[in-house]
């Protein structure tokens, strides 16, 4: 993870060129970049955002000298946005930089078959990010806790990883969310990470899943009627809910065994495959369509007012914890023309 050695101590040229799919990456590696040349000399910073570029305004920033100036940092983002008939140019471009000139280009991916790739690979230091993978995101998480000076307990990274996936931006503003509420020493534990998460939605409806399949109705409960201490519970993540019982009702009917391919069978990120496959488990695969149906006649309820929004939710959790789960009964009639239909 992050730079090499020499790259971390500034000792490499003034041409750089970083490749990275996750565009955290190339952020962090941007600022740990732009922060070592200040280190040693005031700079300005002139940015350009492919694919639209300004190739004489770029040439007349990298090749005159600056003199009386700060010293120059020219950042050009997503180059594999470039037109391919512009690559030519582009090249030819940073070629007649002058020395005294800092340049850094990002990309999300390049073709090592173009002449771009082998240009820039030519051109200057050039360093490649690989995929970061699931088993490495809690590594993530703790260096990025490190940036704030603080450090996660190893089950708050877990959580952090498995709430938030390759998405590094949110696993960062979480953690400078935790960090302004905490004032004791500078540890960050499972329930710091759970309170700032608690109603922002996919991982409260998998809180909520974990609870269910385990049986566990006092905890079930009790994550609803939190999200209900500070009002009315959004009836958005009712049908968010429904969606993912229908994801975990299709994970389990589809029996691929590759995370990476289920995933983009039903539309969900591989971290969650492996967390849904122990859910489809725990709860039972013939309990799921009695389940999607208990939401939808909830839904139903709470629109149509039979029932309030908070009943209906404890209605609805009290039913899922059920095994099978249990049939429609007084307040939510499966009787009514509405279903009949």
């Amino acid at each position: 993870m992050g730079f090499s050695e020499d790259r971390a101590q500034g000792r490499f040229g003034s041409r750089y060129v970083l490749v990275a799919e996750n565009p955290y990456l190339l952020w962090d590696a941007v600022e740990h970049w732009k922060a070592t040349w200040r280190k040693t000399q005031p700079v300005s910073c002139e940015v350009f955002q492919a694919p639209k570029i300004d190739f004489d305004r770029l040439l007349d920033i990298g090749a005159t000298i600056p003199m009386f100036a700060e010293t120059r940092l020219v950042l050009i983002r997503d180059i594999n946005k470039i037109l391919e008939s512009q690559h030519e140019r582009l090249l030819q471009t940073l070629n007649r930089f002058s020395d005294t000139t800092k340049a850094l280009l990002t990309a999300t991916d390049l073709d090592k078959r173009k002449k771009l790739y082998k240009g820039l690979s030519s051109w200057g230091s050039f360093e490649e990010f690989p995929r970061i993978y699931d088993d490495k995101l809690p590594g993530w998480a703790q260096r990025i806790a490190g940036d704030f000076g603080w450090r996660l307990s190893p089950d708050a990274a877990e959580l952090l990883a498995s709430a938030c996936g390759d998405d590094l931006f949110s696993v960062r503003q979480t953690i400078e969310r935790v960090t302004l509420f905490l004032d004791r020493q500078r540890r960050i534990e499972v329930a710091d990470v759970e309170s700032m998460l608690a109603g922002e939605g996919i991982h409260t409806i998998f809180l909520l899943l974990d609870a269910v399949a385990q049986h566990d109705l006092g905890r079930s409960l009790a994550i609803v009627r939190s999200l209900f201490a500070g009002g009315e519970y959004p009836g958005v993540w009712l049908s968010a809910l429904s969606r993912l019982l229908g994801k975990l009702a299709k994970l389990a009917e589809l029996k691929e065994p590759n995370d990476f391919r289920a995933a983009e069978l039903t539309g969900m990120k591989p971290f969650l495959v492996k967390k849904s496959r122990a859910q489809i488990e725990a709860y039972g695969e013939k309990n799921l369509p009695a389940a999607i149906l208990a939401c939808c006649e909830t839904e139903w309820g709470i629109k149509t007012s039979q029932v309030s929004n908070r009943m209906g939710w404890e209605i609805l959790v009290w039913r899922l914890c059920s095994r099978p789960v249990i049939p429609d009964f007084s307040i939510l009639s499966l009787n009514s023309p509405r279903f009949r239909e």
